[in-house]
Parts: C-alpha cells; sequence; structure tokens
C-alpha cells in the first residue's frame, strides 16, 4: 500500500511576549536526552478548514460525531508531525514514548480511546508498528 504524507505547516510559538519573543513553544529538543517535547495540538479537519468543529464529542444535536471526532484527532496528529519534522527529519525519529489526547466529551460520551485512537493510528502509519507506539492516555475535559 503506497502511503504519501502531507503535512500542514509546523505551528508558530504561542503566548504573550513583553520582548517580542515567545514564551511558549509549541516544542522543546533537550539536547542533552535528545526527546522532542511538544504542547498541545488542537485537532483539525482538514477537509473542511473554512469550517472548525467545536464542541463537545458524544451524540447530543450539537455534538460533534465520533467519526468526525477521529479526523480531528489524525488532524492533531498531523499538526503534531510537522512540529516535530520541523526539528528533525522523520527518518530520524526513533521512537513515539508518549501521546496523550484530550477530548471534549458531551455528558454520554464514553469512547476517549476510539477518538485518541485515530492519532495513534497515524504515528504508525508514519513510523511502522515498532516506532510508531508508545504509551499513550486519555481524558475528557468536559
Amino acid at each position: 500500500e503506497s502511503f504519501q504524507l502531507h503535512l500542514p505547516p509546523a505551528d508558530p510559538p504561542v503566548g504573550p511576549s513583553s520582548t517580542g519573543v515567545s514564551t511558549y513553544k509549541k516544542s522543546y529538543l533537550c539536547p542533552s536526552t535528545n526527546i522532542l517535547r511538544t504542547s498541545a495540538h488542537v485537532g483539525v479537519d482538514f477537509s473542511s478548514p473554512s469550517n472548525p468543529s467545536k464542541g463537545p464529542v458524544g451524540s447530543g444535536p450539537n455534538d460533534i460525531s465520533i467519526p468526525l471526532a477521529r479526523e480531528l484527532s489524525r488532524g492533531s496528529a498531523l499538526r503534531l508531525l510537522a512540529t516535530l519534522t520541523s526539528h528533525v527529519p522523520i527518518s530520524s525519529l526513533k521512537q513515539v514514548i508518549s501521546l496523550r489526547g484530550s477530548i471534549r466529551e458531551g455528558h454520554d460520551f464514553t469512547s476517549h480511546g476510539k477518538v485518541i485512537n485515530a492519532a495513534s493510528e497515524v504515528f504508525i502509519q508514519v513510523l511502522g508498528p515498532e516506532k510508531g507506539v508508545g504509551v499513550r492516555s486519555c481524558s475528557g475535559a468536559g
């Protein structure tokens, strides 16, 4: 199966600054451990960038569906990969160590893992089943 990776541009640093230097980095590569740490990357549906999806995930009339939430999770993983590759080429990535996801859930939502699995699947697809899998945790932010 042929796979082509299309990454969005890497996110710039964010946060307030009175000196013109951003105070919150999207990522930091530790020179002594060679471990790259990143901050949050919010999910994006790249098939509909002009119509951002916001709201809780669930089965309510105004809730985001699980399939759309999975697309948002995939978008988050692609944005995260774009940040990673702004430091090192994909071929230099050695291992996903940890992946954490937080989902704004509706009152009846219990499938957090199913949504975050979509991000994990991106890393497995890009890095393979050995390097693309680390520990994973997910939680609700309702």
